[in-house]
């Protein structure tokens, strides 16, 4: 036994120190992308003037900066200036999926500050038409200003692509999102609503940053390979406690106390100390066999948390944790100790409600959501379906899913309980704030 262990000792020594190295080359290492006056980038300028208003824009790019000043009219009901940067070779285009922040030296003259938006116009075979600027994809950032040189930097998650454009194009769902794998221009341009008046912007430089390989894949393949030693560790180890297991009764009864221990944990999530999804599947099993042999009702409620992504964007995610743990705590105050409630997944819970028929379930459901806007100041969407004996569980969970995606649909901050749980037509009604 001490000999594999010392073996084990031995070859976590030499996992961690490759492991080192490797996070030290990859992160000593980045790629990094420079777009400077001179390089061979081309400058065009574009105005409201097209459109029936007076806005002015002029090129007053140099090679030693890229430069534009404007004035902004009142002729035009989205009145707007803008500088577009782009490579002197058209058909080059530029992949930047793995990269992960655009930082932008600049300052602005004639004004203390404004508001821009950086847009990163991303072609793409779904929406390309060669003669049409506008198919090429929006990835917008907010960009603000000042007249003190400054060198912004700007995650690359924080762009997003403006609900106008989807809407024009007519995209799919799956194409709502900011890609950068062929970046064909770059684009400064006033803010949604400018300020009139004149303002010269002055750009020095602009680098684009990151990894040669995603962090995350790095990352995650650094993690597997421990995962993949400590599983192996993991099956030796059983083969030998199994081997002491049948020589000693008291090893075996000591093994299996702490095997029960370790089950209990496994069943709860470790942030919200509600059930899981293993910890859920005794309860729901319950509910359907007293439902199949003595009638009485059971109905589940699935909630998600509405925009969690940009609560964890703007606060952090430590403060995305706190808010879950607070959603938990009330969820657990309101319900009785015969509705078990897990957490589901990320930010999506469920409450098992045994004995209980639709009208009740959607009451609580009420109940948990008001208290929820109230004490945490964030809003839910909810789902809400009463189960019929002829349903599968996996018939159910799809049912209450879709319940929950049609209040999303509606808006968000709302109940979507079913009326009629046959599996061949969703019907439901609706109650929103």
């Amino acid at each position: 036994m001490i000999k594999n262990l010392t073996r084990i000792e031995n070859l976590i020594v030499l996992l961690v120190a490759v492991s080192a190295i490797a996070i030290a080359v990859y992160q000593s290492t980045p790629r990094e992308y420079s777009i400077r006056p001179g390089d061979s980038w081309g400058t065009t300028t574009v105005d409201d003037r097209h459109d029936g208003g007076n806005s002015d824009v002029i090129d007053q790019s140099t090679d030693r900066e890229f430069a534009y000043k404007y004035s902004i009219g009142d002729g035009s009901s989205n009145p707007f200036a803008l500088l577009m940067l782009r490579p002197l070779d058209s058909d080059l285009l530029f992949d930047w999926r793995w990269m992960e922040s655009i930082s932008i030296t600049a300052h602005i003259e004639g004004k203390e500050k404004e508001n821009f938006r950086l847009q990163l116009r991303n072609r793409e075979e779904e929406t390309y038409v060669a003669n049409d600027i506008l198919s090429r994809k929006y990835n917008e950032a907010c960009l603000p200003l000042t007249n003190r040189r400054t060198t912004q930097t700007i995650s690359l998650d924080q762009f997003y692509v403006p609900g106008w454009w989807t809407e024009r194009v007519s995209v799919n769902r799956a194409n709502t999102t900011p890609r950068f794998d062929n970046i064909e221009w770059i684009e400064f341009i006033t803010a949604n609503v400018p300020e009139q008046g004149e303002c010269r912007v002055v750009i020095e430089e602009i680098k684009i940053s990151g990894n040669w390989i995603p962090a995350s894949l790095f990352y995650r393949s650094i993690l597997c390979i421990w995962l993949g030693f400590g599983t192996l560790v993991a099956i030796g180890q059983i083969f030998r406690l199994q081997k002491q297991l049948s020589e000693s009764a008291s090893t075996k009864l000591s093994l299996q106390r702490q095997t029960a221990k370790l089950t209990e944990l496994a069943t709860l999530d470790p942030l919200t100390q509600l059930f899981n999804r293993r910890g859920i599947r005794p309860h729901t099993t319950l509910a359907m066999k007293e439902l199949r042999q003595t009638g009485h009702a059971f109905s589940l409620i699935m909630f998600d948390i509405d925009n969690f992504k940009a609560i964890n964007d703007l606060n952090g995610h430590s403060h995305g944790d706190k808010v879950l743990q607070h959603v938990a705590l009330i969820v657990s105050e309101t319900v009785t100790s015969n509705d078990p409630v897990a957490r589901w997944g990320g930010e999506e819970f469920l409450v098992v409600c045994r004995n209980s028929k639709l009208s009740r379930a959607r009451s609580l459901a009420e109940q948990i959501r008001q208290r929820i806007e109230r004490e945490v100041e964030i809003t839910c969407s909810f789902g809400v379906c009463e189960l019929d004996a002829d349903l599968e569980f996996g018939e159910a969970l799809d049912m209450v899913d879709e319940c929950l995606y049609q209040a999303k649909r509606s808006g968000k901050n709302c109940i979507k309980a079913a009326t009629d749980v046959a599996p061949a037509e969703l019907m439901v009604e609706t109650t929103c704030n």
